[in-house]
């Protein structure tokens, strides 16, 4: 996967890879925060893969997925994101967020 600042030798991090129980596959990206990530998740493309970038304080996340329901994915990067702002807290809000991407949710391809 060619992350941003990666390139520049700079690409040092951790991966954190989930398969959730419909199939769908979801990987997290910790790393120092690359200066072209903003505060709120955007959306991008990584050879082939969707992702959510965004940064708090020094630190960098991408929310990373091949075959989740856009929809669905959205949702659940912006939860994950509220938890990365809140220190890994789960607030009701958070917690919401989390459930609904996962109450409608079809399973992932293989």
């Amino acid at each position: 996967i060619a992350m941003p600042g990666a390139q520049a030798g700079e690409g040092r991090g951790v991966l954190f890879a989930f398969r959730g129980s419909r199939g769908c596959r979801v990987s997290l990206w910790v790393s120092d925060s690359p200066q072209d990530f903003t505060t709120v998740p955007t959306r991008q493309e990584f050879d082939g893969l969707v992702g959510f970038v965004w940064r708090v304080e020094h630190k960098g996340y991408a929310l990373l997925t091949r075959d989740m329901d856009p929809q669905r994915f959205a949702t659940l990067a912006s939860a994950v994101a509220r938890i990365t702002r809140e220190q890994f807290r789960v607030d009701d809000l958070a917690q919401m967020a989390l459930r609904q991407s996962a109450d409608p949710a079809l399973p992932c391809p293989a």
